[in-house]
Protein backbone atom coordinates (compact mmCIF):
# COMPACT_ATOMS: atom_id res chain seq x y z
CA UNK A 1 0.00 0.00 0.00
CA UNK A 2 1.42 3.14 -1.03
CA UNK A 3 0.93 6.96 0.67
CA UNK A 4 -0.60 10.45 -1.32
CA UNK A 5 -0.45 13.26 0.76
CA UNK A 6 -2.59 16.93 0.20
CA UNK A 7 -2.03 19.45 2.89
CA UNK A 8 -3.78 22.66 3.06
CA UNK A 9 -4.65 25.61 5.53
CA UNK A 10 -2.28 23.97 8.03
CA UNK A 11 -3.63 20.49 7.82
CA UNK A 12 -3.11 17.30 5.81
CA UNK A 13 -5.14 14.48 4.96
CA UNK A 14 -4.00 11.25 3.11
CA UNK A 15 -4.60 8.37 0.48
CA UNK A 16 -3.76 5.29 0.69
CA UNK A 17 -3.70 3.72 -3.11
CA UNK A 18 -2.77 0.32 -4.39
CA UNK A 19 -2.41 0.94 -8.29
CA UNK A 20 -0.17 2.77 -10.24
CA UNK A 21 -3.29 4.09 -11.99
CA UNK A 22 -4.25 5.81 -8.65
CA UNK A 23 -1.33 7.82 -8.38
CA UNK A 24 -1.21 9.17 -11.37
CA UNK A 25 -5.30 10.02 -10.69
CA UNK A 26 -4.11 11.23 -7.72
CA UNK A 27 -1.01 13.88 -9.10
CA UNK A 28 -3.22 14.94 -11.97
CA UNK A 29 -6.04 16.06 -9.15
CA UNK A 30 -3.78 17.83 -6.18
CA UNK A 31 0.05 18.15 -7.54
CA UNK A 32 -0.38 21.76 -7.51
CA UNK A 33 -2.16 22.10 -4.31
CA UNK A 34 -0.41 23.68 -1.61
CA UNK A 35 2.71 21.34 -0.32
CA UNK A 36 2.78 20.12 3.11
CA UNK A 37 4.67 22.37 5.55
CA UNK A 38 6.09 20.88 8.67
CA UNK A 39 3.82 22.59 11.01
CA UNK A 40 0.59 20.44 9.19
CA UNK A 41 -1.67 18.49 11.50
CA UNK A 42 -2.49 15.17 10.29
CA UNK A 43 -6.44 15.74 9.93
CA UNK A 44 -7.72 12.10 8.48
CA UNK A 45 -6.60 9.16 6.12
CA UNK A 46 -8.84 7.77 3.28
CA UNK A 47 -8.52 4.93 0.59
CA UNK A 48 -8.92 4.92 -2.82
CA UNK A 49 -8.66 1.21 -3.36
CA UNK A 50 -9.14 -0.78 -7.13
CA UNK A 51 -11.63 -3.65 -7.32
CA UNK A 52 -9.38 -5.88 -9.22
CA UNK A 53 -10.49 -6.58 -12.82
CA UNK A 54 -13.33 -4.49 -13.27
CA UNK A 55 -11.13 -0.91 -13.43
CA UNK A 56 -13.20 0.45 -10.53
CA UNK A 57 -12.12 2.07 -7.93
CA UNK A 58 -14.03 2.40 -4.15
CA UNK A 59 -13.32 6.00 -2.00
CA UNK A 60 -13.19 4.46 1.37
CA UNK A 61 -12.63 5.65 5.38
CA UNK A 62 -11.91 3.14 7.29
CA UNK A 63 -14.45 0.46 5.90
CA UNK A 64 -16.76 2.82 4.80
CA UNK A 65 -17.57 3.08 0.93
CA UNK A 66 -18.02 7.11 0.31
CA UNK A 67 -17.83 6.37 -3.09
CA UNK A 68 -17.68 3.66 -6.45
CA UNK A 69 -16.53 3.90 -9.44
CA UNK A 70 -13.90 4.55 -12.77
CA UNK A 71 -11.31 7.36 -12.18
CA UNK A 72 -12.93 10.03 -14.17
CA UNK A 73 -14.38 13.26 -13.68
CA UNK A 74 -17.64 12.53 -11.71
CA UNK A 75 -15.22 10.47 -9.10
CA UNK A 76 -12.59 13.32 -8.99
CA UNK A 77 -15.59 15.48 -7.37
CA UNK A 78 -16.07 13.16 -5.03
CA UNK A 79 -12.83 13.13 -4.32
CA UNK A 80 -12.52 17.05 -3.91
CA UNK A 81 -15.43 17.31 -1.47
CA UNK A 82 -14.23 14.62 0.77
CA UNK A 83 -10.66 15.86 1.00
CA UNK A 84 -11.59 19.68 1.47
CA UNK A 85 -14.12 18.58 4.37
CA UNK A 86 -11.24 16.66 5.89
CA UNK A 87 -8.77 19.97 5.58
CA UNK A 88 -10.95 22.61 6.77
CA UNK A 89 -13.15 19.93 9.40
CA UNK A 90 -11.26 21.89 12.43
CA UNK A 91 -9.69 24.47 10.74
CA UNK A 92 -9.40 27.33 12.85
CA UNK A 93 -6.38 29.97 11.96
CA UNK A 94 -8.81 31.25 9.25
CA UNK A 95 -11.30 31.84 6.92
CA UNK A 96 -11.96 29.63 4.13
CA UNK A 97 -14.71 31.16 1.28
CA UNK A 98 -15.94 28.99 -1.13
CA UNK A 99 -14.52 31.09 -3.76
CA UNK A 100 -12.88 31.25 -7.58
CA UNK A 101 -9.81 33.98 -7.92
CA UNK A 102 -8.28 35.13 -10.82
CA UNK A 103 -5.27 37.67 -11.34
CA UNK A 104 -6.39 40.18 -13.98
CA UNK A 105 -3.86 43.30 -15.21
CA UNK A 106 -1.86 42.22 -11.85
CA UNK A 107 -4.75 42.53 -9.45
CA UNK A 108 -6.59 39.52 -7.86
CA UNK A 109 -10.63 39.67 -8.14
CA UNK A 110 -12.03 36.63 -6.39
CA UNK A 111 -15.38 35.68 -7.40
CA UNK A 112 -17.40 33.88 -3.76
CA UNK A 113 -20.25 31.99 -4.49
CA UNK A 114 -22.53 28.54 -3.58
CA UNK A 115 -23.10 26.04 -5.77
CA UNK A 116 -25.13 26.77 -8.66
CA UNK A 117 -24.16 30.65 -8.85
CA UNK A 118 -22.09 30.67 -11.45
CA UNK A 119 -18.71 30.81 -9.77
CA UNK A 120 -17.06 28.39 -11.33
CA UNK A 121 -18.33 28.73 -15.10
CA UNK A 122 -17.09 33.02 -14.67
CA UNK A 123 -13.52 31.89 -13.24
CA UNK A 124 -13.33 29.36 -16.03
CA UNK A 125 -14.15 32.39 -18.27
CA UNK A 126 -12.01 34.88 -16.97
CA UNK A 127 -9.25 32.40 -17.14
CA UNK A 128 -9.36 31.84 -21.04
CA UNK A 129 -9.44 35.69 -21.35
CA UNK A 130 -6.02 36.67 -20.37
CA UNK A 131 -6.31 36.41 -16.62
CA UNK A 132 -4.51 33.70 -14.35
CA UNK A 133 -6.09 31.32 -12.61
CA UNK A 134 -5.78 31.17 -9.06
CA UNK A 135 -8.35 28.64 -8.02
CA UNK A 136 -12.31 27.81 -8.75
CA UNK A 137 -13.16 26.35 -5.64
CA UNK A 138 -11.08 28.08 -2.20
CA UNK A 139 -9.50 30.55 -0.68
CA UNK A 140 -8.18 30.74 3.11
CA UNK A 141 -7.18 33.36 4.73
CA UNK A 142 -5.26 33.88 7.50
CA UNK A 143 -6.90 35.61 10.83
CA UNK A 144 -3.51 36.80 12.19
CA UNK A 145 -3.01 38.51 8.44
CA UNK A 146 -5.65 39.22 6.14
CA UNK A 147 -2.98 39.49 3.47
CA UNK A 148 -1.75 36.04 3.65
CA UNK A 149 -4.03 34.01 1.56
CA UNK A 150 -3.94 30.52 0.64
CA UNK A 151 -5.16 29.52 -3.06
CA UNK A 152 -6.65 25.57 -3.21
CA UNK A 153 -4.99 25.15 -6.23
CA UNK A 154 -6.98 22.36 -7.89
CA UNK A 155 -7.54 21.90 -11.18
CA UNK A 156 -9.67 24.07 -13.19
CA UNK A 157 -12.77 21.86 -13.57
CA UNK A 158 -15.12 22.27 -16.16
CA UNK A 159 -18.57 21.79 -16.41
CA UNK A 160 -19.72 20.50 -20.03
CA UNK A 161 -21.40 23.81 -21.01
CA UNK A 162 -17.90 25.43 -20.34
CA UNK A 163 -15.94 22.92 -21.97
CA UNK A 164 -16.10 25.26 -25.42
CA UNK A 165 -13.92 27.89 -23.83
CA UNK A 166 -10.92 25.46 -23.86
CA UNK A 167 -11.76 23.85 -27.54
CA UNK A 168 -8.45 23.96 -28.42
CA UNK A 169 -6.61 23.21 -25.44
CA UNK A 170 -9.08 20.40 -25.31
CA UNK A 171 -8.60 19.03 -28.68
CA UNK A 172 -4.67 19.40 -28.38
CA UNK A 173 -2.31 16.33 -28.05
CA UNK A 174 -2.00 16.93 -24.30
CA UNK A 175 -4.91 14.55 -23.65
CA UNK A 176 -2.81 12.46 -21.55
CA UNK A 177 -2.03 15.91 -18.93
CA UNK A 178 -5.91 16.86 -18.41
CA UNK A 179 -8.90 14.63 -17.82
CA UNK A 180 -12.22 14.69 -19.90
CA UNK A 181 -15.40 12.73 -20.65
CA UNK A 182 -18.79 13.30 -21.04
CA UNK A 183 -19.39 14.90 -17.16
CA UNK A 184 -16.93 17.68 -18.08
CA UNK A 185 -12.80 18.24 -17.80
CA UNK A 186 -10.25 18.72 -15.38
CA UNK A 187 -7.16 20.30 -16.22
CA UNK A 188 -4.24 20.78 -13.72
CA UNK A 189 -2.91 24.27 -13.25
CA UNK A 190 0.51 23.71 -14.57
CA UNK A 191 -1.31 23.59 -17.87
CA UNK A 192 -2.44 27.31 -17.47
CA UNK A 193 0.25 28.62 -15.22
CA UNK A 194 3.61 26.79 -16.54
CA UNK A 195 5.52 29.64 -14.42
CA UNK A 196 2.84 30.16 -11.37
CA UNK A 197 3.72 31.71 -8.11
CA UNK A 198 0.95 32.34 -5.70
CA UNK A 199 0.43 36.24 -5.00
CA UNK A 200 1.22 38.27 -2.01
CA UNK A 201 -1.27 40.68 -2.77
CA UNK A 202 -4.56 41.08 -0.69
CA UNK A 203 -7.76 41.06 -3.10
CA UNK A 204 -8.15 44.21 -5.37
CA UNK A 205 -11.90 43.26 -6.42
CA UNK A 206 -14.90 41.03 -4.92
CA UNK A 207 -17.43 40.18 -7.95
CA UNK A 208 -20.44 38.22 -6.73
CA UNK A 209 -21.78 35.74 -9.51
CA UNK A 210 -25.71 35.61 -9.48
CA UNK A 211 -26.93 33.23 -12.51
CA UNK A 212 -30.71 34.03 -12.59
CA UNK A 213 -31.97 32.28 -15.57
CA UNK A 214 -35.20 34.65 -15.46
CA UNK A 215 -33.74 37.83 -15.15
CA UNK A 216 -31.78 40.81 -17.05
CA UNK A 217 -28.11 40.71 -16.47
CA UNK A 218 -26.58 43.75 -14.78
CA UNK A 219 -23.95 44.91 -12.73
CA UNK A 220 -24.02 46.45 -9.28
CA UNK A 221 -22.31 48.08 -6.64
CA UNK A 222 -22.49 46.00 -3.28
CA UNK A 223 -22.40 48.00 -0.03
CA UNK A 224 -20.20 46.35 2.58
CA UNK A 225 -22.71 45.66 4.70
CA UNK A 226 -24.33 43.17 2.40
CA UNK A 227 -21.30 42.11 0.60
CA UNK A 228 -20.23 40.73 4.48
CA UNK A 229 -23.75 38.91 4.93
CA UNK A 230 -22.86 37.32 1.43
CA UNK A 231 -19.90 36.15 2.17
CA UNK A 232 -20.68 34.06 5.50
CA UNK A 233 -22.80 32.60 3.18
CA UNK A 234 -20.19 31.22 1.39
CA UNK A 235 -18.19 30.90 4.32
CA UNK A 236 -16.93 27.03 5.04
CA UNK A 237 -15.20 26.62 8.42
CA UNK A 238 -17.73 28.90 9.99
CA UNK A 239 -18.47 26.90 12.71
CA UNK A 240 -15.00 26.77 14.09
CA UNK A 241 -14.51 30.21 15.29
CA UNK A 242 -15.28 32.11 17.32
CA UNK A 243 -18.80 34.27 16.57
CA UNK A 244 -18.12 32.58 13.25
CA UNK A 245 -15.78 34.36 12.09
CA UNK A 246 -17.84 37.12 10.81
CA UNK A 247 -16.16 40.45 12.36
CA UNK A 248 -13.41 38.53 9.91
CA UNK A 249 -15.19 38.78 7.17
CA UNK A 250 -16.51 42.18 7.75
CA UNK A 251 -13.07 43.11 8.08
CA UNK A 252 -12.63 41.59 4.52
CA UNK A 253 -16.08 43.36 3.37
CA UNK A 254 -14.88 46.95 4.48
CA UNK A 255 -11.69 46.96 2.62
CA UNK A 256 -12.35 45.02 -0.73
CA UNK A 257 -14.45 47.22 -3.58
CA UNK A 258 -17.79 44.49 -4.83
CA UNK A 259 -19.99 44.16 -7.35
CA UNK A 260 -22.87 41.58 -8.21
CA UNK A 261 -23.06 40.41 -11.46
CA UNK A 262 -26.75 38.55 -12.48
CA UNK A 263 -26.51 36.71 -15.80
CA UNK A 264 -29.14 34.41 -17.35
CA UNK A 265 -26.34 33.17 -19.69
CA UNK A 266 -22.47 32.52 -20.10
CA UNK A 267 -22.90 35.36 -23.28
CA UNK A 268 -24.50 38.16 -21.62
CA UNK A 269 -21.79 37.60 -18.61
CA UNK A 270 -19.04 37.62 -21.03
CA UNK A 271 -20.55 41.08 -22.55
CA UNK A 272 -20.97 42.53 -18.82
CA UNK A 273 -17.92 41.59 -17.67
CA UNK A 274 -15.86 42.36 -20.81
CA UNK A 275 -16.86 46.32 -20.69
CA UNK A 276 -16.68 45.88 -17.12
CA UNK A 277 -12.98 45.07 -16.96
CA UNK A 278 -12.09 47.20 -19.61
CA UNK A 279 -13.08 50.02 -17.01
Amino acid sequence: MNLFTVAFAGSTVTLLYDTKDAREFLTLLFRDVTQQTSGDVQQHQLSLLADKGLNVYRLQAGNTQLCRGRLGVRFAAHIYDTVIFHLLNRAENGIALHAGAVICNDLIILLPGQSGAGKSTLTSWLTCHNCSYLTDELIFISIHDPREIKYFSRPLCLKPGSMHLFEELLASDKKDDFLMDLHGAVIPHRLLNPEFKEPQAPPALIIMPDYAPESDPEIEPISRARLGTLLMACHVNARNLVDHGFREVLDIARSTPAVRLRYNSLQDASSLLDAFLQE
